[in-house]
């Protein structure tokens, strides 16, 4: 349950950080027989392809579209990554997710496993 929040925070304050004020942050939350799938959609610039392949990785700052860099230490993706990975699960990153030149936006999909029963009934 810890993990969880520590991933689904990381993966908020993200989304905040990245998405222009005003416009909404998108949470959606799906149950399989076997699987929960968190999806968080922000409306922000996207992450290239290039950077996709990396935005995992300990301390990878992706540049911003003036060629700077947001605040922070390239640390909350890596542990939302390892976090999610640590429950069984995995963390998946979709950009871009609408057509929109200017906010094409990023969507990370949390998917773990659903708790099996670890009690025997009498």
């Amino acid at each position: 349950e810890v993990y969880l929040e520590q991933v689904v925070r990381n993966l908020l304050v993200n989304a905040d950080k990245y998405t222009p004020a005003g416009s909404p942050v998108e949470i959606a939350i799906a149950a399989g027989t076997d699987t929960v799938q968190i999806d968080i959609t922000d409306h922000g610039p996207g992450i290239p392809a290039e950077a996709q392949c990396r935005i995992f990785e300990r301390f990878y700052r992706h540049p911003s579209e003036d060629g700077g860099v947001k605040p922070g230490w390239g640390l909350g993706l890596y542990f939302a990554c390892a976090l999610t990975e640590a429950q069984g699960g995995c963390l998946r990153v979709t950009s871009p997710v609408r057509d929109d030149a200017e906010h094409p936006g990023a969507r990370f999909s949390i998917v773990l496993p659903l708790a099996k029963e670890i009690c025997e009934r009498d």
